[in-house]
């Protein structure tokens, strides 16, 4: 009877940490977006392409307000994703 309380107990901290993954994952690819989105606006708008700056601050809005959405909700994934993208990069 024990094993089946053991197994089922690591069975949903497995669930829990693949959730977990899946969700630091989600925000890395957030936030390296945005951060390709910044450096494309900065580039558009020092050759002086209207309608590419227009788009890529569009899709760069979008991002932020996913990271808003994130944030909210991930409070210190989202910390701990952003500490890492600057020690990377």
């Amino acid at each position: 009877m024990q094993d089946k309380h053991i197994h089922l107990w690591l069975s949903r901290q497995m669930r829990k940490l693949r959730y977990q993954w899946r969700v630091f994952q989600t925000i890395m690819k957030v936030l390296d977006t945005h951060q390709d989105l910044q450096r494309l606006v900065e580039w558009a708008r020092k050759k002086k392409l209207d309608g590419p700056l227009a788009a890529y601050e569009w899709r760069s809005r979008k991002t932020e307000d996913t990271l808003g959405k994130l944030r909210r909700r991930y409070r210190k994934t989202v910390l701990v994703c952003e500490w890492l993208q600057t020690v990377w990069t």
